[in-house]
């Protein structure tokens, strides 16, 4: 185990982090500025609060890991846990993620023309997140 690399990876991940949560905060910013209130600025809105949310606790977390070696050693075994990684990719954790964080996106662009088609698509990506959960939850009992 390389700690000095792992925190190098770590630091790199709090950089994309922070450039996250200020590209949440600037498009929060130009829709409340530029757009009508509506439905459509709702959502963007809430969008944005809870995706900078997440950005700022990964951040908080990260950084505390970074300035204790027992924590990132313990972030580093949690993170190369074979029979975690085995977990997450029977139920297709990371490509679900990013279809269900592009298909929220999409929904956010698609709200200004059609409310319904936008509502579908976030649903669907509630649906994904939850069935990768289901089949997630099942592999840890079993395995």
């Amino acid at each position: 185990m390389n700690l000095e690399a792992y925190r190098k990876k770590v630091q790199r991940r709090l950089v994309w982090m922070r450039l996250l949560a200020v590209t949440f905060v600037v498009v929060e910013l130009v829709v409340s500025r530029f757009v009508a209130e509506s439905n459509v600025t709702n959502y963007v809105w809430g969008m944005c609060i809870g995706g900078g949310f997440t950005a700022l606790v990964v951040l908080f977390q990260q950084s505390k890991a970074l300035k204790d070696d027992e924590k990132l050693r313990k972030m580093y075994i949690a993170e190369h846990d074979e029979r975690q990684m085995a977990i997450r990719a029977k139920a297709g954790q990371p490509m679900v993620l990013f279809l269900s964080l592009g298909l929220v996106m999409v929904a956010a662009v698609v709200f200004f023309f059609n409310e319904v088609v936008a509502a579908t698509l976030a649903l669907a990506a509630a649906a994904q997140c939850l069935a990768s959960l289901v089949v997630k939850l099942i592999c840890m009992k079993r395995m």
